[in-house]
Parts: C-alpha cells; sequence; structure tokens
C-alpha cells in the first residue's frame, strides 16, 4: 500500500516542548492534521499574525492574558 493509494491518510504531525531541566512544570504538544489542510492552516495562522501586528517566532512565553 502507498500513500498515493485511495483512503490513504497523510498527515503533518508537528510537536514541540516546553520547559527545561530543573522547572516546576514541563510540557509536551503535537499539532496533528491531514497533509492537504497544512495550507489552510498556514493561511489562518499567517492572518492571527497580520492582525496583531506579529513578526516573530510564536513562542508560548510570549503568551499573556491579552
Amino acid at each position: 500500500m502507498s500513500d498515493t493509494d485511495p483512503g490513504v491518510l497523510r498527515w503533518l504531525i508537528s510537536c514541540d516542548e516546553s520547559g527545561i531541566s530543573g522547572v516546576k512544570y514541563y510540557g509536551f504538544g503535537s499539532l496533528w492534521m491531514k497533509w492537504q489542510r497544512r495550507g489552510d492552516f498556514a493561511q489562518d495562522f499567517q492572518a492571527l499574525r497580520d492582525k496583531h501586528g506579529y513578526r516573530y517566532e510564536c513562542k508560548w512565553n510570549k503568551a499573556n492574558h491579552r
């Protein structure tokens, strides 16, 4: 079976961790999306960045209550 056969799903999986050794909390997350939808996600994420004027890498330590 190849990934071009009907019924075969291809996935884009992105993972990241948060925290370093010695911290009280440590996290790991993953985002799974169908390969065909990756362009939709990129477009939506870019729209959010543009809306909020964010031009740098998005990191959890930059997140706040706003």
